[in-house]
């Protein structure tokens, strides 16, 4: 990714994300790094998806029928802890959630070990 693309994603993610250690299911323990940025501008999900070739897009379920549609771009595990290492040095807002998230995130067997050799 160029540097202004890292800028951009990182502008979006301290707006519009939630950058978070999440629980994981009743039948594990432990918690998994998540970031995810929901907006209703599908093109930009899209963008942000197709800069990064990391994650998913899935509309959201909107909670009434007058909402405009909402799409989500949402990055978990060691995925989650690439996006935040690479868009650390410019964040303002979300930078002591998205340490938190690198710095408490032991690194998963397989594929997205390779990821993170990137």
């Amino acid at each position: 990714m160029k540097k202004t693309e890292i800028a951009y994603l990182a502008g979006l993610i301290d707006g519009e994300a939630c950058v978070s250690l999440e629980k994981k299911s009743k039948r594990h323990n432990g918690l998994r790094p998540v970031i995810e940025i929901a907006m209703t501008c599908e093109k930009t999900i899209k963008y942000i998806h197709s800069i990064t070739k990391r994650g998913t897009v899935r509309p959201k379920k909107v909670s009434r029928k007058h909402y405009k549609p909402v799409w989500r771009w949402s990055v978990r595990y060691n995925d989650a802890r690439f996006i935040a290492s690479m868009v650390l040095p410019f964040l303002i807002t979300k930078k002591f959630e998205a340490t938190n998230l690198i710095s408490h995130v032991p690194l998963k067997s397989g594929r997205h070990r390779k990821q993170i050799a990137n």
